[in-house]
């Protein structure tokens, strides 16, 4: 039989934090839901709350690290750019700008 923690014995094991804290973080879904033990009594099972405990970051104010985002597809006129036989304008070498050369790398 799992064992159910008081109200008070919940808010002890997890640092004492309001009532009205903890009822947020169930509303917003970051506590486990409660179990009503009685008509005006409600608990948690200790293993659940153990087990959010156990999931918390370890460590002072941690950042927490944030998905990478999709990496940008590549606009359509730089694809057909690079298929065809000119040279784009990152792509020049110093060799196109001696003089004698055009500035868009035709030879004069």
């Amino acid at each position: 039989m799992r064992k159910i923690l008081s109200h008070k014995q919940t808010l002890e094991q997890v640092g004492d934090p309001d009532r009205k804290t903890v009822h947020n973080w169930v509303k917003a879904g970051l506590f486990p839901e409660p179990v009503q033990t009685g008509p005006n009594k409600i608990g948690w099972y200790e293993d659940e709350v153990t087990e959010w405990q156990e999931s918390r970051t370890r460590g002072f104010l941690r950042p927490v690290a944030k998905k990478a985002d999709p990496p940008a597809s590549r606009p359509a006129d730089v694809s057909t750019l690079h298929q065809s036989n000119e040279k784009s304008v990152d792509a020049r070498t110093p060799a196109d700008f001696e003089p004698g050369r055009l500035t868009d790398g035709n030879q004069q």
